[in-house]
């Protein structure tokens, strides 16, 4: 589930195997995100507080964005716990992640 401002705005699914994950999320309807037709739609200023929920791993579990090597741990977001759209889509603009144990990062 996708939560805030450009909620719509992203498509995004989780797999989980034990005690392994994977979360695939790619945003949607770029045009409406950005103000020009050459900019990626990354950033802050593009997704404000919008938040991937990964509600069966609690706060502070860290996932690694395989593209980017980039690692994020899930936050309380207003009572859902998840995954900035902001820290997912910082400098590219798909984000595939993998669960990580604190011992890999």
């Amino acid at each position: 589930q996708v939560m805030g401002l450009k909620e719509y705005h992203v498509c995004a699914f989780a797999r989980r195997l034990g005690n392994k994950a994977a979360l695939i999320a790619a945003p949607r309807f770029f045009t409406r995100l950005v103000e020009s037709p050459d900019q990626l739609p990354l950033g802050q200023d593009v997704w404000k507080e919008t938040v991937v929920a990964v509600p069966a791993d609690g706060t502070g579990v860290a996932y690694r964005n395989v593209f980017t090597e980039d690692t994020i741990e899930t936050a309380d977001y207003g009572g859902a716990t998840g995954l900035l759209c902001s820290d997912l889509f910082r400098d590219f603009p798909v984000a595939f992640l993998e669960k990580v144990s604190q011992e890999d990062i």
